[in-house]
């Protein structure tokens, strides 16, 4: 799985992670990981961007279920 983050130039508050290949057991954890950063760095919103991401399994759609929980 690749992730990018980026920010608009018109919107510094928001974070957009864009997610591309497969989300895992093994690579939900990269995720999880840099949202955690994001929201500890101050964020205060992150859109996440599946159209990329060709598969997610069941540990994957739960690190993006918790990662609305902040």
């Amino acid at each position: 799985m690749n992730i990018t983050v980026t920010t608009p130039e018109t919107e510094p508050a928001i974070r957009i992670v864009t997610l591309s290949g497969e989300m895992d057991l093994y690579s939900s954890s990269a995720f999880k990981e840099e949202v955690t950063g994001i929201w500890e760095a101050g964020g205060t919103r992150v859109i996440v961007d599946l159209t990329e991401l060709q598969y997610v399994d069941s540990s994957g759609i739960g690190v993006l279920l918790l990662s609305l929980i902040h």
